[in-house]
């Protein structure tokens, strides 16, 4: 907790002076939550679109967690959000799983390695990751 320690002449009501000493010397703490996983699934999704023959990113498949985003994305008419890579960290490990859309003039089994490739490669080392690439559509 912030506090400051008004001087003795004027403790109280409104127009309490304060020590400027004490107040330089005050300690504030910020308690900062990062979504690591929403910024790695951001990072992974840019991966799997650079992989040679990769049309489109889908939609990894939903959980009754990700319900809030869903209805968030759909309300916003924002479905780039929805068509991202999808991390889930636990435990025992990493697991990463995405759909993609392969051009028809791609090798699909090369693009879908390629994909594993890329996703591997981007998660942390040591961290038991698992990948999972379906191919959606190839057209």
């Amino acid at each position: 907790m912030t506090s400051l320690t008004p001087t003795p002449d004027r403790d109280s009501g409104p127009g309490a002076a304060f020590d400027a000493t004490a107040a330089a010397a005050v300690d504030v703490e910020v308690d900062v939550v990062v979504d690591v996983d929403g910024i790695l699934e951001t990072a992974l999704t840019t991966a799997v679109y650079d992989v040679h023959g990769v049309t489109d990113v889908f939609a990894a498949g939903g959980s009754i967690a990700q319900l809030p985003q869903i209805v968030g994305a759909v309300f916003a008419h924002d479905l780039d959000r929805l068509n991202r890579v999808r991390v889930v960290s636990a435990d025992d490990g990493t697991t990463v799983v995405t759909r993609i859309g392969v051009a028809r003039s791609a090798s699909t089994p090369e693009a879908a390695r390629e994909v594993a490739d890329a996703l591997l490669a981007a998660v942390p080392e040591g961290d038991g990751a698992t990948v999972s690439v379906q191919v959606s559509r190839i057209s």
